[in-house]
């Protein structure tokens, strides 16, 4: 029996297969899912798991046993950090793209609805990895635009430290640590060092409950390190 699947059967009654959570998602063949979502079951234990749907550009659109299968042809399950590589067609912005009766759907929130989630409207489907091609449902959680943004990787494409939330301040010739938290900036402090406006900023998105996972590493860094 696969981890992951719940085969129940006995003799006349048809056995069948239910995926029970994104995390078993790994073990699954794609051709049961697809089976799965066409709502097939036949004598050899096919899942029953059907009515999928998905919004696209305000229209509700089913997703379709002969989707998934196409859909599972433009993964690459190959990287070694267990990112679900996109390899077709992408947005500007690095997202995979999949048609879904005859619309583009972002394929992260394609791949979150095969399975199984629910999409919540007004929250966005942030990707743990900060891969945007990846569309592993494990490495996605759905949170709100705040947390979203809370959750970059890594400082703005306009920021010249180096460092999320520190800015060179010449008027003062010293590092600016600040954040911005529900549109408004919230005030760490001016330092010497770039290191000590770092750790500042990280400190005041931690108040603020807004940190993400690469902030909790850089503390424990720079714990480890004495900085």
């Amino acid at each position: 029996m696969r981890k992951g699947v719940d085969r129940i059967g006995a003799p006349g009654v048809p056995a069948r297969e239910v995926v029970s959570s994104v995390s078993q998602l790994n073990d699954v063949p794609e051709r049961d899912l697809a089976e799965a979502l066409n709502g097939t079951s036949d004598h050899h234990g096919r899942v029953a798991m059907k009515n999928l749907t998905i919004d696209v550009a305000g229209r509700t659109l089913p997703i379709s046993g002969a989707d998934v299968s196409r859909f599972w042809l433009k993964v690459d399950k190959g990287a070694a950090d267990g990112c679900w590589i996109w390899v077709a067609s992408g947005s500007p912005k690095g997202y995979g793209l999949f048609s879904v009766g005859g619309r583009l759907a972002p394929a992260h929130r394609v791949s979150w609805v095969m399975a199984g989630e629910s999409l919540d409207s007004g929250k966005d489907l942030d990707h743990l990895c900060h891969t945007r091609n990846c569309v592993n449902p494990a490495h996605l959680r759905q949170v709100s635009h705040a947390a979203n943004a809370a959750n970059r990787s890594g400082p703005a494409a306009t920021n010249t430290s180096g460092m999320r939330g520190v800015s060179w301040r010449a008027d003062k010739q010293k590092w600016a640590a600040q954040v911005m938290f529900r549109q408004r900036k919230h005030h760490a402090g001016y330092f010497d060092t770039r290191d000590a406006a770092e750790l500042a900023a990280i400190s005041k998105r931690v108040e603020l409950g807004m940190a993400n996972a690469a902030d909790h590493a850089r503390l424990a860094e720079i714990e480890q390190r004495g900085l």
